[in-house]
């Protein structure tokens, strides 16, 4: 599978697909490439929320089990998410160490603190 190239800011700058949020093809990105953009988009403003289970980053929206998998998100985890796509699949970001790819939506929850984990056990370490 060919990977589409970069695209180039209003500089001539490569914005690098694992760092900037955008879609070429639907026009939208992250509201931090806001003025570096030439033409129409659609800014798409992050929001926080929290992993309900763990799962998958991918590298691709397309619903395919041979897409490469970005990393892992655990439950608990604090993301961003910068836009639901097809009511399918997330934008979606790693609070941690901002790792961008495609989580499957519902796998998060708009809390705005993260939720409350006890783990019990007879014997444990």
């Amino acid at each position: 599978m060919s990977q589409k190239p970069n695209l180039k800011d209003i500089n001539g700058l490569e914005l690098d697909r694992r760092v900037w949020a955008y879609d070429e093809d639907r026009r939208i990105a992250e509201v931090a490439l806001k003025g570096r953009l030439e033409g129409e988009w659609e800014w798409c403003i992050p929001k926080r929320c929290f992993m309900q289970w763990r799962c998958e980053l991918k590298e691709s929206a397309q619903d395919l089990p041979l897409i490469p998998t970005v990393t892992e998100v655990f439950t608990g985890e604090e993301v961003e998410v910068i836009r639901d796509l097809q009511n399918t699949w997330s934008m979606t970001r790693t609070k941690a160490d901002s790792y961008l790819g495609y989580a499957v939506n519902g796998v998060y929850s708009h809390q705005t603190k993260a939720p409350n984990s006890q783990v019990r056990c007879l014997r444990g370490n």
